[in-house]
Protein backbone atom coordinates (compact mmCIF):
# COMPACT_ATOMS: atom_id res chain seq x y z
CA UNK A 1 0.00 0.00 0.00
CA UNK A 2 1.16 3.35 -0.95
CA UNK A 3 0.88 6.23 1.61
CA UNK A 4 0.07 9.88 0.60
CA UNK A 5 -1.27 13.06 2.91
CA UNK A 6 -3.75 14.57 0.70
CA UNK A 7 -4.33 18.48 1.36
CA UNK A 8 -7.50 19.58 0.07
CA UNK A 9 -7.80 23.15 -1.44
CA UNK A 10 -9.95 26.06 -0.60
CA UNK A 11 -12.53 24.00 1.80
CA UNK A 12 -13.87 25.17 5.12
CA UNK A 13 -12.35 28.94 4.46
CA UNK A 14 -15.07 31.70 5.47
CA UNK A 15 -17.81 29.16 6.27
CA UNK A 16 -18.16 27.77 2.75
CA UNK A 17 -17.23 24.90 0.75
CA UNK A 18 -18.09 23.37 4.76
CA UNK A 19 -16.49 19.69 4.97
CA UNK A 20 -16.79 17.31 8.07
CA UNK A 21 -14.04 15.76 8.68
CA UNK A 22 -16.40 12.87 9.65
CA UNK A 23 -17.56 12.95 6.03
CA UNK A 24 -14.01 13.45 4.62
CA UNK A 25 -13.02 10.20 6.51
CA UNK A 26 -15.61 8.55 5.21
CA UNK A 27 -15.76 9.75 1.28
CA UNK A 28 -11.75 8.48 1.48
CA UNK A 29 -12.78 5.14 2.92
CA UNK A 30 -15.38 4.34 0.38
CA UNK A 31 -12.72 5.24 -2.73
CA UNK A 32 -10.68 2.77 -1.38
CA UNK A 33 -8.23 4.45 1.33
CA UNK A 34 -7.44 2.88 4.23
CA UNK A 35 -5.63 3.88 7.89
CA UNK A 36 -7.38 7.41 7.00
CA UNK A 37 -7.16 10.04 9.53
CA UNK A 38 -7.68 14.18 9.13
CA UNK A 39 -5.76 17.29 10.45
CA UNK A 40 -7.64 20.29 11.22
CA UNK A 41 -10.50 21.82 9.58
CA UNK A 42 -8.40 23.00 6.50
CA UNK A 43 -8.80 19.24 4.76
CA UNK A 44 -5.74 17.18 5.68
CA UNK A 45 -5.73 13.61 4.69
CA UNK A 46 -3.58 11.08 6.20
CA UNK A 47 -4.07 7.67 4.39
CA UNK A 48 -2.50 4.17 2.32
CA UNK A 49 -4.30 3.40 -0.89
CA UNK A 50 -3.53 0.69 -3.14
CA UNK A 51 -3.22 2.80 -6.37
CA UNK A 52 0.02 3.88 -6.09
CA UNK A 53 0.06 6.35 -9.53
CA UNK A 54 -0.50 9.66 -8.21
CA UNK A 55 -2.18 10.86 -11.08
CA UNK A 56 -4.95 8.42 -11.16
CA UNK A 57 -5.50 8.39 -7.39
CA UNK A 58 -5.63 12.40 -7.33
CA UNK A 59 -8.46 11.96 -10.46
CA UNK A 60 -10.46 9.21 -7.86
CA UNK A 61 -10.18 10.88 -4.70
CA UNK A 62 -11.64 14.07 -6.50
CA UNK A 63 -14.42 12.22 -8.18
CA UNK A 64 -15.40 10.86 -5.21
CA UNK A 65 -15.39 14.32 -3.62
CA UNK A 66 -17.59 15.86 -6.31
CA UNK A 67 -19.99 13.19 -6.45
CA UNK A 68 -20.40 12.92 -2.90
CA UNK A 69 -20.26 17.00 -1.88
CA UNK A 70 -21.81 18.38 -4.70
CA UNK A 71 -19.10 20.69 -5.62
CA UNK A 72 -15.47 20.55 -7.19
CA UNK A 73 -12.34 19.91 -5.01
CA UNK A 74 -8.75 20.20 -5.95
CA UNK A 75 -6.39 18.49 -4.07
CA UNK A 76 -2.65 17.47 -4.08
CA UNK A 77 -0.76 14.54 -3.00
CA UNK A 78 2.36 13.79 -1.33
CA UNK A 79 4.06 11.04 -0.21
CA UNK A 80 5.84 11.52 3.90
CA UNK A 81 8.89 11.04 2.13
CA UNK A 82 8.21 14.12 -0.08
CA UNK A 83 6.85 15.93 2.78
CA UNK A 84 10.03 15.46 4.55
CA UNK A 85 12.09 16.68 1.41
CA UNK A 86 9.83 19.67 1.08
CA UNK A 87 10.75 20.67 5.00
CA UNK A 88 14.26 20.24 4.78
CA UNK A 89 14.38 22.57 1.54
CA UNK A 90 12.96 25.42 3.53
CA UNK A 91 14.42 28.87 2.10
CA UNK A 92 13.77 30.57 4.87
CA UNK A 93 14.87 28.39 7.99
CA UNK A 94 14.92 31.86 10.77
CA UNK A 95 11.86 33.05 9.93
CA UNK A 96 9.08 32.58 12.02
CA UNK A 97 7.10 29.48 10.97
CA UNK A 98 3.94 31.21 11.19
CA UNK A 99 5.10 33.19 8.92
CA UNK A 100 6.39 30.84 5.92
CA UNK A 101 3.58 28.75 3.74
CA UNK A 102 4.02 26.50 1.38
CA UNK A 103 2.00 26.59 -2.03
CA UNK A 104 1.58 22.17 -2.74
CA UNK A 105 1.37 21.58 -6.85
CA UNK A 106 0.15 18.53 -8.75
CA UNK A 107 3.47 19.35 -11.23
CA UNK A 108 6.47 21.92 -11.06
CA UNK A 109 4.99 25.19 -11.90
CA UNK A 110 5.78 27.53 -15.46
CA UNK A 111 8.41 29.96 -14.86
CA UNK A 112 6.52 32.87 -12.35
CA UNK A 113 6.91 35.86 -14.25
CA UNK A 114 6.76 38.14 -10.96
CA UNK A 115 8.94 40.98 -9.78
CA UNK A 116 10.02 39.94 -6.10
CA UNK A 117 11.41 43.13 -5.23
CA UNK A 118 8.31 45.14 -5.76
CA UNK A 119 6.31 43.01 -2.38
CA UNK A 120 9.17 43.08 -0.08
CA UNK A 121 9.93 42.31 2.45
CA UNK A 122 7.57 38.85 1.31
CA UNK A 123 9.42 36.80 -0.57
CA UNK A 124 8.94 33.83 -2.62
CA UNK A 125 11.25 30.82 -3.89
CA UNK A 126 10.49 27.84 -6.14
CA UNK A 127 11.26 24.69 -5.39
CA UNK A 128 10.32 21.74 -7.82
CA UNK A 129 6.45 21.16 -7.18
CA UNK A 130 6.41 23.50 -3.80
CA UNK A 131 6.28 27.65 -3.67
CA UNK A 132 7.74 28.49 -0.42
CA UNK A 133 6.09 31.89 0.77
CA UNK A 134 7.60 34.65 3.69
CA UNK A 135 4.80 36.40 4.83
CA UNK A 136 5.95 38.62 7.66
CA UNK A 137 2.55 40.44 8.10
CA UNK A 138 0.61 36.86 7.51
CA UNK A 139 -1.52 35.73 4.27
CA UNK A 140 -4.53 37.59 4.74
CA UNK A 141 -3.54 40.93 3.34
CA UNK A 142 -0.59 39.46 1.17
CA UNK A 143 -0.16 41.06 -2.49
CA UNK A 144 2.49 38.61 -2.74
CA UNK A 145 0.44 35.61 -2.46
CA UNK A 146 -2.56 37.08 -3.86
CA UNK A 147 -0.38 37.76 -7.39
CA UNK A 148 0.90 33.99 -6.75
CA UNK A 149 -2.90 32.57 -6.39
CA UNK A 150 -3.50 34.40 -9.61
CA UNK A 151 -0.99 32.27 -11.62
CA UNK A 152 -0.84 29.03 -9.25
CA UNK A 153 -4.58 28.61 -9.81
CA UNK A 154 -4.30 24.75 -8.64
CA UNK A 155 -2.13 25.32 -5.62
CA UNK A 156 -3.31 24.71 -2.05
CA UNK A 157 -1.40 26.75 0.61
CA UNK A 158 -0.54 25.64 4.10
CA UNK A 159 1.84 27.19 6.64
CA UNK A 160 5.30 25.39 6.74
CA UNK A 161 4.39 24.54 10.84
CA UNK A 162 1.55 22.55 10.07
CA UNK A 163 3.18 20.68 7.57
CA UNK A 164 5.73 19.55 10.02
CA UNK A 165 3.01 18.85 12.20
CA UNK A 166 1.65 16.47 10.41
CA UNK A 167 4.46 14.56 9.33
CA UNK A 168 5.77 14.80 12.76
CA UNK A 169 2.27 12.93 13.74
CA UNK A 170 2.72 10.48 10.96
CA UNK A 171 6.29 9.64 12.00
CA UNK A 172 4.89 9.02 15.65
CA UNK A 173 2.33 6.57 14.62
CA UNK A 174 4.94 4.32 13.18
CA UNK A 175 7.41 4.44 15.32
CA UNK A 176 4.70 3.31 17.96
CA UNK A 177 4.34 0.85 15.70
CA UNK A 178 7.55 -0.19 14.89
CA UNK A 179 8.35 -0.41 18.51
CA UNK A 180 10.92 2.46 18.14
CA UNK A 181 11.52 4.62 21.30
CA UNK A 182 10.14 8.09 21.10
CA UNK A 183 13.60 10.27 21.70
CA UNK A 184 14.43 8.48 18.15
CA UNK A 185 10.69 10.44 16.53
CA UNK A 186 12.00 13.95 17.78
CA UNK A 187 15.92 13.44 16.52
CA UNK A 188 14.09 12.43 13.23
CA UNK A 189 11.66 15.46 13.56
CA UNK A 190 14.54 17.98 14.68
CA UNK A 191 16.38 17.14 11.74
CA UNK A 192 13.06 17.24 9.48
CA UNK A 193 11.30 20.27 10.38
CA UNK A 194 12.28 24.07 10.07
CA UNK A 195 11.51 24.65 13.97
CA UNK A 196 12.27 22.48 16.84
CA UNK A 197 9.15 20.92 18.11
CA UNK A 198 8.39 20.82 21.69
CA UNK A 199 9.88 17.56 23.68
CA UNK A 200 7.06 16.24 26.59
CA UNK A 201 8.11 15.43 30.08
CA UNK A 202 9.34 12.28 30.66
CA UNK A 203 8.43 12.47 34.69
CA UNK A 204 5.46 11.52 36.16
CA UNK A 205 3.30 13.81 36.36
CA UNK A 206 2.06 15.68 39.88
CA UNK A 207 -0.86 14.96 41.18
Amino acid sequence: MARFVAFLRGVNVGGARVVKMADLKAIFEKAGATDVATFIQSGNVRFAHAEKSEAALQKKLETALAKALGFAVTLTLRTPKELATALAANPFPKADPQTVHIYFLPTKPAALEIDANKFAPEEFKVSGREVYLHLPKGMGNSKLAGALARKLTLATARRIEVVAKILALWNAIEIVRSGYQIEQFFVHCDTMCSFTAPRPSTSEPET
